[in-house]
């Protein structure tokens, strides 16, 4: 929908290139300016420049990350290559179906120096009463979190990346605490703070 409304100028990026293809095909007389890159979430293609991207968007490919053998290694480097991408002032948003328990540790660790706010998505009840309940399905809650980069910060982020790299290539299944290099800074939930 973004292309349609007048922002033509996109990548999408995939690790299955059977999913990269169809969506090529899908789209390429419909939007063909847009750009369909098989890559790695965790390193991406160098031809991506950094500071290049004022929006980059993930939904749901951190909670996939977290699934994995190393958790700690792959989520971290996601970010870092989020972060390596983003412009000055641009924004990194995260759908996700972690709370901020598990998000605000990675989000707000001083690699990244990120700044914002996180929103409660929440959906309609799924199906309805049945013969057995009285009571529709639970709720599913999903969760945005609207991340800037901080001009002010960046720069100090290369050392506190170079401290998460070491951490996380010894220990890539070991989640980070919530206290371990992070900022004490919440990610804040003022529209000042986006």
């Amino acid at each position: 929908q973004f292309y349609d409304n007048g922002f033509p100028h996109q990548y999408s990026i995939d690790i299955s290139a059977g999913a990269i293809e169809f969506m090529k095909r899908r789209n390429c007389s419909l939007r063909p300016e847009m750009q369909w890159l098989v890559g790695d979430v965790t390193q991406l293609p160098r031809e991506l420049e950094a500071g290049t991207f004022d929006l980059i968007i993930e939904k749901s490919t951190l909670d996939a990350l977290f699934c994995s053998d190393q958790s700690a290694r792959d989520v971290a480097c996601c970010l870092h290559e989020a972060h390596r991408l983003l412009s000055s002032g641009g924004v990194f948003l995260s759908v996700s179906m972690h709370t901020e328990k598990v998000m605000l540790r990675w989000l707000r660790h001083r690699a990244f120096g990120w700044r914002g706010k996180c929103v409660t998505i929440e959906s309609k009840p799924e199906g309805r009463p049945t013969a057995t309940s009285e009571r529709p399905r639970r709720i599913n809650k999903h969760y945005a979190y609207i991340c800037t980069t901080n001009p002010t910060r960046r720069e100090a982020s290369g050392e506190a990346w170079k401290a998460l790299h070491d951490r996380v290539a010894s220990h890539p299944d070991d989640p980070i605490s919530d206290c371990q290099d992070s900022s004490q800074e919440s990610l804040g939930d003022s529209d000042e703070d986006a």
